[in-house]
């Protein structure tokens, strides 16, 4: 989800970095694995964000939580929330998922509005972030280590299976991957659907 959101977030920041100040906030590893296990010490919390930063070529400030995670349990458990925040500190908008560009997008015009707390709101989109974030699913798992896949896997073997199938669909934005994959499963079930009809008239 963190690295389908770096696309649309550099493209608001190359719009509006000038008037708005965006903050990452490394908070933990969502699928750790040999290369990238959970951290254990502050040190090693702080070189995996800063592999992060360089490997999705970051432009702003990326924070580190403490060790035990309190920021990021202050404000909610879910790994990859959004929040649009005045100059008085108020949160105004929030948003489920941050690789959700349609979101942001309001969020920035809640924000910059001439009265933010007036429009105040959040958005919990989730079908379209989700897809998004499968379409790299497949490439991101494979920096942590076989850990990471493996539990993919056997947590989510249906998402797993399309993320791995939508790999094949690169070039395309990670939303374009997923659509792909599904259609092709769609397709292949549809003509084995198809032929086992014929096989049984026969």
């Amino acid at each position: 989800m963190t690295a389908s959101a770096g696309p649309a977030l550099k493209r608001l920041f190359a719009e509006v970095g000038d008037r708005v100040a965006f903050l990452t906030v490394y908070v933990r590893e969502a699928h750790p694995g040999s290369q990238y296990p959970q951290p254990v010490t502050l040190d090693e919390k702080i070189a995996h964000d800063r592999a992060y930063q360089k490997r999705d070529g970051i432009p702003w400030i990326v924070a580190v939580d403490d060790i035990a995670g309190s920021f990021h349990r202050s404000l909610d458990p879910k790994p990859n929330n959004t929040y649009f925040v005045d100059e008085d500190g108020r949160i105004v908008f929030r948003m489920l998922w941050s690789n959700d560009e349609t979101g942001l997008r309001r969020g920035l015009d809640v924000l910059l509005s001439a009265d933010p707390a007036a429009h105040a709101g959040e958005r919990k989109a989730r079908t379209v972030p989700i897809l998004r974030g499968i379409g790299m699913m497949d490439e991101v798992l494979g920096g942590p280590g076989d850990a990471a896949r493996r539990d993919m896997r056997r947590a989510l073997p249906v998402a797993y299976a399309i993320a791995r199938l939508a790999r094949a669909f690169r070039p395309l934005p990670p939303l374009g991957r997923t659509l792909g994959a599904i259609a092709t499963v769609a397709l292949a079930g549809t003509a084995g659907a198809a032929l086992a009809w014929r096989a049984g008239r026969g």
